[in-house]
């Protein structure tokens, strides 16, 4: 029997509470203030009150680890010896070289040779570099899947650093995912478990999954919905937008939205468009699937596939290049799928029925008959589109904002960017009012009359200007009569 595997044998019987060999025993016991913590014998520091070793866990295994971590500290200690000699001895090569080329150019000072006009070459002497990186026995021996091993320091028995070590990944083997609880990873079963009753699935937040409160809701008061990024959910504008500049559509896969590239890509080949569902967009048969009997096709629209439909039936109207969607016309020109309710002819929303008998999405507010617009509310409760600069609540007026943070139709003058107030134009440049002169359609600033009868009320004097306003409303009057 060898060295090592004696000390190992003793290792083992002192883990597992066996007394080991009275000659062991009479052994002296190594000073523990002076010995490294590197060579203390860890048969007189795991021993309890009880005179037990107190170990939770397997003795064989924990033991052939500190073999091997001594062994290897060993081998590194050799290796870094050899290095510093191997070092040392190129140093003094080095020096010996120097001082030799400097005797050299000594002596052909003092006695120059008949060869002086020939140049002689002479080889460089070699200089050894140290620039790799040179692992000390306090390296972490972790490596990576490339077989580069981790430059921090060990802190831990088993020679890692604290990122690395053992503790902190799965316990399944051949597993390198991080441990998120319990030893292991979430994939074989780590982490912390939903605290509603009968519920196995991984905590979001606050002890529960997502489906039991575990994430957190949106502000908007009575809305049940999660909240997702910016706060809200998507119901009032939270979520991801396309990145694209200027753009406010929602991504839908690659940070754009369709009209910028984002989302998946129709599997035809050299078709560019979006993945409608199962692969392909709607012109190769994606989106929903066949409504024939027994059939799992994806229909082209109007909800049958190609092979029911033949090879894509276009609208019957002249001039239409549209897809027959159901009684052999598009949807602009009355075809599509019509309402169930017996005598309506309007094609399906919600439902299968028309926005008139019911196919629609109603106001949320008890009592309240009207379409949802925005939010699951009509307009008169709040369901429009609100302004997008952050905390306003006003309306939408055009490009997404109100006509506070510049939303709108601009002024038709060039230059101007305020807002147009009627006739194209804002206030400051005629928009608002009409000429009061009968007939006249010119816009003017603040009321009262343009430049053109401006001049013709002024040269009149003031008493025949309530005669005049008199003939115009009677004249008014009279046409509106006719």
């Amino acid at each position: 029997m060898d060295a090592s595997d004696e000390r190992e044998n003793d290792y083992l019987r002192f883990l597992r509470g066996m007394r080991a060999d009275d000659s062991n025993l009479q052994a002296p016991m190594p000073d523990l203030s002076t010995t490294q913590s590197s060579e203390l014998d860890f048969r007189t520091s795991f021993v309890g009150p009880d005179g037990l070793p107190e170990i939770d866990h397997d003795g064989a295994e924990f033991a052939r680890m500190l073999l091997a971590q001594a062994e290897q500290e060993q081998k590194d200690t050799d290796a870094e010896a050899e290095e510093a000699v191997a070092a040392a001895q190129a140093e003094a090569e080095e020096a010996a070289a120097a001082v030799n080329g400097v005797l050299q150019l000594a002596t052909a000072r003092v006695r120059p040779d008949f060869r002086i006009g020939r140049r002689t070459e002479t080889a460089p002497v070699p200089i050894r570099s140290n620039d790799t990186f040179v692992l000390s026995k306090k390296t972490c021996r972790y490596y990576n899947k490339e077989r580069e091993r981790c430059k921090r320091a060990a802190t831990g028995l088993d020679g890692r650093c604290a990122i690395h070590k053992l503790s902190q990944f799965c316990k399944h083997p051949k597993c390198n995912k991080f441990n998120q609880g319990n030893g292991y990873c979430i994939k074989h079963g780590g982490g912390k478990i939903c605290k509603q009753a009968g519920c196995n699935k991984q905590v979001q937040g606050y002890g529960y999954c997502s489906g039991h409160g575990g994430k957190p809701l949106c502000p908007i008061e009575g809305c049940e919905n999660k909240r997702m990024e910016g706060g809200y959910c998507k119901a009032h504008g939270g979520g991801r937008f396309c990145q694209e500049e200027g753009c406010k559509r929602r991504d839908i896969g690659g940070g754009r939205c369709i009209s910028h590239g984002g989302g998946k890509k129709c599997q035809a080949k050299d078709c560019t468009k979006v993945d409608r569902g199962g692969g392909f967009c709607k012109a190769h048969g994606g989106g929903k699937k066949c409504e024939a009997d027994n059939c799992k096709n994806w229909a082209l629209g109007g909800g049958i596939c190609l092979e029911h439909k033949g090879p894509g039936k276009r609208c019957k109207t002249l001039g239409c290049t549209k897809y027959d969607l159901g009684g052999g016309h598009c949807i602009a020109h009355g075809g599509g799928r019509k309402c169930v309710v017996e005598g309506c002819e309007k094609i399906r929303q919600v439902n299968k029925r028309c926005r008139g008998h019911g196919g629609k999405v109603m106001c949320s507010i008890p009592n309240c008959d009207r379409a949802a617009q925005n939010r699951k509310l009509c307009k008169a409760h709040g369901g429009g589109k609100l302004c997008q600069h952050e905390g306003c609540t006003n309306k939408q007026k055009g490009k997404g904002l109100c006509i506070r943070h510049g939303g709108g139709t601009k002024c038709k003058q060039d230059g101007c960017r305020a807002i147009e107030r009627g006739g194209g134009y804002c206030k400051g440049h005629g928009g608002g009012k009409k000429c009061s002169y009968t007939y006249c359609k010119k816009w003017v600033l603040g009321g009262g009359y343009c430049d053109d009868h401006l001049d013709m009320e002024l040269s009149h004097p003031p008493e025949e200007i309530p005669r005049m306003t008199t003939n115009s409303y009677l004249t008014s009057e009279s046409v509106a009569t006719i």
